[in-house]
């Protein structure tokens, strides 16, 4: 059965570092791109209908031409601040038979909490997406009790560097910090890591027990799976013929989970709506993906069908 979804407008704040992102293909440089989960999050945002309000900080080394594109998308930059000292966070991603090494090249200062808080004041939601642990998680507790949902991408809090910029995994991020928040997401081993944990089902026990509301485990060409008090939601991947770049697909995932929670629908939609923008998102090279409110719709109501459900082993 089809699903109505509402045309009610609704606001969302991301928040983390905008980067400038260089592709490489062996070593070799193939184009500098816009990037970072606020610029992935807000143009997801945007196929949904609702209005991306930034929160980030950048370089006067960003490039206008940048910025001028995402106020052309209609995200609104009010609260991206330049800073004087630092440059623009720029990540360097070689491919290398099929495999990405991520290194990062340069870090901006952090965003600082305040500035969030006040930019969280007229929204409905947040989403925190952070690339380097620029944001303090000590502030995590006081969004999710300004708005109407949230969710938070566990990538940033859990990468370590190695003395080259090399990003691989390391550290964790205390769970009692995300009670009240409506979802925390990553990938089996981000989840593993932030918790301390040996399996997923532990990592999700440990932040279900700590008051968030879901966990969603994101399993790339296999969808997703999220866990909930009594239940596991088994989500599908909308079958996409053509991957261009999976790059931002879990921020669009979470963030679009966001927006659909925030406006009181239910889980499985919000699950559907999520996975399907997501696959808008790596049909198409960078931020610029394609596909419009109408597709995501359409693809959401083939997710919403296959969502099968499966009583947690434990409940907590």
């Amino acid at each position: 059965m089809k699903k109505v979804a509402g045309t009610a407008m609704t606001s969302i704040a991301v928040v983390g570092h905008i980067t400038i992102d260089l592709i490489l293909s062996r070593g070799r440089l193939v184009r500098r791109a816009l990037g970072g989960p606020p610029t992935y999050a807000s143009i997801g945002a945007k196929k949904l209908g609702a209005d991306p309000v930034m929160v980030s900080k950048v370089g006067r080394d960003f490039p206008d031409e940048y910025a001028q594109w995402l106020l052309k998308q209609g995200v609104d930059l009010t609260w991206v601040v330049i800073s004087p000292t630092h440059p623009t966070t720029c990540f360097t991603l070689d491919y290398l038979d099929g495999e990405r090494v991520l290194k990062l090249s340069a870090r901006c200062e952090d965003i600082a909490p305040q500035e969030v808080l006040d930019a969280i004041q007229e929204v409905e939601s947040v989403h925190v997406g952070t690339v380097a642990g620029e944001l303090s998680p000590a502030v995590l507790p006081q969004l999710a009790k300004r708005v109407k949902a949230s969710t938070l991408d566990l990538q940033g809090y859990v990468r370590d560097l190695g003395e080259g910029g090399e990003v691989f995994l390391g550290k964790s991020l205390d769970p009692q910090l995300l009670s009240g928040f409506s979802a925390v997401g990553g990938s089996s081993d981000e989840l593993i890591s932030a918790a301390r944990c040996e399996t997923v089902e532990e990592a999700a026990e440990a932040f279900l027990s700590s008051g968030c509301e879901r966990v969603v485990v994101l399993k790339g060409a296999q969808g997703s799976e999220v866990y909930e008090k009594h239940e596991v939601a088994v989500v599908p991947a909308y079958p996409v013929k053509n991957v261009v770049d999976p790059t931002g697909a879990g921020d669009v995932y979470l963030s679009s989970l966001c927006i659909e929670l925030s406006k009181g629908e239910s889980s499985n939609w919000a699950y559907a709506v999520a996975t399907a923008t997501a696959s808008l998102c790596i049909e198409g090279p960078g931020p610029a993906f394609p596909g419009t409110r109408e597709e995501v719709l359409k693809r959401a109501d083939w997710v919403l069908e296959r969502i099968v459900r499966r009583k947690q082993s434990r409940t907590l």
